[in-house]
């Protein structure tokens, strides 16, 4: 009993030093992520970063007399032509895309009247509409000419000369329209090249804005916000834009929706999107040849109507940071090396739990001595197995990673099992089931969202060959045999040869040699 309590401590120490290495392996693995995504940051600060397009809108005056005007309707289309060999940084490399996006808007006056006043509910003074400046222009000039009447002709033109001066900084203002402006936002411009916009049907060139708090391209319309609100800009009721924009990006690309109807079609020749953001897509299909996506944001863009105007006026962060605002596609690698190995980490226990349980069955039932120095060898092959699957799948396919990294530990371990338990066979035997643990737990790595599922299952079945396999094993026998055939022989002498009966049967002559 004792040495088999012996052997359960050494064991259970042995899978404390496992466990133990199993915790750098692990650190080890966040490490390389970490180290990974630093590249990548890297290469998008000295490149481009991602892209996020802010659907295009208008923008009339400047400071705090600034009017937004947003479109009644956008229609989005994109097609992205994604790689990942153009930045290479190592080992590692950065998925990049070229992005060819067309744009079709309607501004409508009427529709977005609302919106000029979203602008101002905290200084109305400063933003009021055209109208009611010329009625406060007329009330004032009708005040002066009351008071100029009323004082006498010196006064008049001592008052004459003062307003005189007051109106020379003030006329100009007035008097000067105020243009339209298309505001085409990007979170980094340097994937971006100015185009020209098709208005009403006609062109104009886009140019690098600088006096907004967003990065953008913006178009000077030869029309002013009263020309736009009186519907006489070339006759038409509405405001019809057109263009198109190649946008150069790293990692993934959005768009975030203004107005009132948004509809946003992404198609690509990448075959694993992630998509994520304020909402996924109506519609999808992914093909060998790649994905399609469509977005319909009619509620969101209006939401987001105040945090564009907050963002133009520099009053929130950066542009690029409210991702979660927008209709996001990343471009991602199903290759995850460092997440599906540290998923692999989390069923290292189970492994080692079945390697010595199996061993610790052959010392019981076979009566076959294995030393603790033995387990020691085993338990550092199956840990050495993530540290060969983390490297190689840094280099080539997690999967091909996987497969060579559980054949190595394998053959290894199988061809050390054959000396170890004393017979060809089980070491092949217990090699055969090494490898079903590494295959199986590769299926549950590779099922999607059935992950918890298969590995309880697979638990549940563990467990129950283990107890179907020694549901005849007598474990009382086995610990404490030697120890009852002992105490069972002491109890039985006494009445066979009692040592009374011994002592009478010695000869007396002999009792007296003793004596003497």
């Amino acid at each position: 009993m004792q040495k088999i309590g012996t052997k359960l401590s050494l064991i259970g120490a042995v899978c404390l030093v496992f466990f133990v290495g199993l915790m750098f392996v692990s650190g080890l693995v966040s490490e390389r992520q970490s180290y990974h995504d630093e590249v990548i940051s890297e290469i998008k600060s000295s490149h481009v970063s991602s892209q996020i397009l802010a659907t295009p809108f208008l923008v009339a005056g400047h400071g705090d007399e600034t009017h937004y005007i947003f479109p009644a309707k956008s229609d989005i289309k994109a097609t992205s032509d994604v790689r990942d060999d153009e930045y290479k940084r190592g080992i590692y490399r950065a998925i990049s895309y070229g992005t060819k996006v067309v744009v079709q808007q309607s501004f409508n006056a009427h529709a977005t009247a609302h919106t000029l006043h979203i602008d101002t509910p905290a200084e109305p003074a400063q933003t009021v509409s055209s109208d009611t400046q010329t009625q406060n222009e007329q009330s004032q000039n009708q005040q002066t000419q009351n008071e100029q009447a009323q004082s006498t002709p010196s006064e008049q033109v001592a008052t004459q000369n003062p307003q005189t001066t007051q109106a020379t900084p003030t006329t100009p203002a007035k008097s000067t329209p105020k243009p339209l402006r298309l505001i085409i936002a990007l979170s980094d411009l340097r994937g971006v090249m100015p185009t020209d916009v098709t208005v009403n049907g006609k062109s104009y060139p886009a140019t690098f804005g600088t006096d907004n708090a967003l990065p953008h391209l913006e178009v000077a319309l030869p029309m002013t916000l009263d020309d736009f609100m009186k519907d006489d800009f070339m006759g038409s009721r509405e405001l019809n834009v057109q263009f198109e924009l190649d946008v150069a990006g790293i990692g993934s690309f959005g768009v975030l929706p203004l107005g009132e109807m948004n509809t946003v079609a992404l198609n690509s020749n990448w075959q694993n999107p992630k998509f994520h953001g304020q909402a996924l897509p109506t519609h999808k299909s992914l093909t060998d040849n790649g994905f399609g996506a469509t977005w319909q944001a009619h509620v969101l863009g209006v939401q987001n109507q105040k945090l564009i105007m907050e963002l133009s006026r520099g009053i929130m962060g950066d542009f690029d940071q409210y991702t979660h605002h927008a209709l996001m596609t990343d471009f991602i690698h199903t290759n995850d090396t460092y997440t599906k190995t540290d998923r692999s980490i989390k069923y290292a226990l189970l492994i080692i739990m079945v390697s010595f349980g199996t061993f610790f069955l052959f010392e019981v039932i076979k009566a076959r001595a294995i030393h603790p120095i033995q387990y020691l060898l085993v338990a550092s092959a199956l840990l050495v197995f993530y540290l060969l699957l983390l490297s190689l799948a840094e280099h080539i396919a997690f999967l091909y990673a996987y497969i060579i990294a559980s054949l190595a530990c394998v053959g290894l371990i199988g061809w050390y099992a054959c000396y170890m338990l004393g017979s060809f066979g089980r070491g092949v035997g217990f090699g055969a089931v090494l490898g079903t643990l590494y295959a199986c737990f590769y299926a549950i790595l590779s099922a999607s969202g059935m992950n918890l599922l298969m590995g309880s299952v697979f638990s549940f079945v563990c467990i129950a060959v283990v107890m179907v396999a020694t549901r005849h094993v007598d474990w009382y026998g086995m610990t404490g045999q030697d120890d009852d055939n002992e105490s069972d022989e002491s109890d039985n002498t006494p009445p066979t040869q009692p040592p009374v009966t011994t002592t009478n049967q010695i000869n007396p002559t002999n009792q007296e040699t003793a004596h003497d």
